[in-house]
């Protein structure tokens, strides 16, 4: 098991005076987990850290097999002990490829028909039975559409649906540590409150991680449209590995390192991975324009490890023709200084747990 542990009391007076959130992000290649407390009304680091996931088998091959339960609790419980956390309760995430998230409109309507509404729209966008199906919604807006001539009165709503055996398994994951799970939900919601909830305009977060990226259109802070893809760093280690013909553990070095590999004319790579997500980009711009084209997308937000890839940004904005960047969602947390330089070089890595952990605290709020 391999740690990158960092732990961090500097702003903490009293265990018992305090409210505290524990965000965990059971990730394809790694288990990460922040906690986090409040101060003057404010989220503070408390502390963080991350345990790696996945196998190395022979020199240049390393593959994540599909955990069985007892290994994933075995790795949480693991991380626990090495961070020591105080929080009373957990939030946790099922990755956006598990569930769901669609916005539909339909006509605008009293609350108490929407529920039945909404059940008879569920049919047509969710495959499985829905007894077999967890599912809610929220109510984005409610608008006046033009539609022959009359103005036809209409309400968006953002449908979320997952696999109730989905729910469970992730349940059962932290039932080991005896704390309650206070939230879970799709990780798309904690990816766009730890770098979008508060941007105004319209934005596209790309989230590449290890094994899948998550790509969100959000508006004003509210989620339009999404894509889970089965593409991410995984995919690009293994062609530079498979190209310079190099251990896996220095391909790594090479995608995290200076060189870019993506811009310069000598570099004949090509990222298969890469490819797939600029595609898919391409298709949600489109869309977008069509749907919307008074409310162009006016910036990319770059998330995930993969994220830092040097020349990525440079290669997006040259595509797109908006402002790239990559997002840092320890922003938005009080910290010790002296974590300044560790927070910079992990980067967004952590965005999903300090999603998490900051849906927490929103939740505390509204009690």
């Amino acid at each position: 098991m391999h740690f990158l542990f960092v732990c961090c009391f500097s702003f903490v007076c009293s265990v018992s005076e305090k409210p505290y959130f524990l965000g965990i992000d059971f990730g394809t290649s790694a288990i990460k987990a922040v906690e986090l407390t409040i101060k003057n009304d404010l989220p503070v680091l408390l502390n963080y850290g991350s345990i790696d996931m996945s196998v190395s088998e022979n020199p240049g091959k390393m593959f994540r097999v599909p955990s069985p339960e007892k290994t994933v609790q075995d790795h949480l419980s693991a991380l626990f002990s090495a961070l020591h956390p105080v929080s009373k309760g957990v939030s946790i995430a099922l990755p956006g490829f598990s569930g769901l998230i669609t916005l539909i409109e339909i006509p605008l309507m009293k609350s108490e028909e929407l529920e039945k509404a909404i059940q008879f729209e569920a049919h047509k966008y969710i495959p499985s039975p829905l007894e077999e199906v967890a599912f809610s919604w929220e109510v984005v807006s409610g608008n006046a559409v033009e539609s022959g001539g009359d103005d036809r009165k209409t309400m968006e709503v953002l449908l979320v649906a997952a696999l109730r055996k989905e729910v469970a398994k992730y349940e059962r994951y932290v039932a080991k540590t005896n704390l309650p799970v206070d939230l879970l939900e799709l990780e798309i919601f904690s990816l766009v409150r730890a770098v979008a909830k508060e941007k105004p305009g319209t934005l596209l977060i790309a989230d590449i991680g290890s094994r899948a990226t998550n790509l969100v259109l959000v508006q004003n802070g509210d989620i339009r449209l999404n894509r889970s893809l089965n593409a991410g760093g995984h995919e690009v280690t293994a062609t530079l590995a498979e190209s310079y013909n190099v251990s896996w553990e220095r391909a790594e070095e090479l995608k995290r390192g200076t060189k870019d590999f993506l811009n310069h004319a000598e570099s004949s790579l090509s990222f298969s991975s890469l490819d797939l997500i600029v595609t898919e980009m391409n298709r949600i711009f489109e869309m977008h324009t069509t749907r919307d084209p008074k409310n162009p997308v006016q910036e990319i937000l770059l998330s995930g490890g993969s994220s830092q890839m040097e020349g990525l940004v440079s290669n997006l904005s040259n595509r797109f023709h908006v402002p790239v960047s990559v997002s840092n969602p320890w922003r938005s947390l009080q910290y010790d200084g002296a974590l300044q330089s560790s927070l910079e070089r992990l980067g967004p890595t952590f965005t999903i747990a300090i999603g998490l952990a900051l849906g927490g605290l929103e939740q505390y709020r509204k009690r």
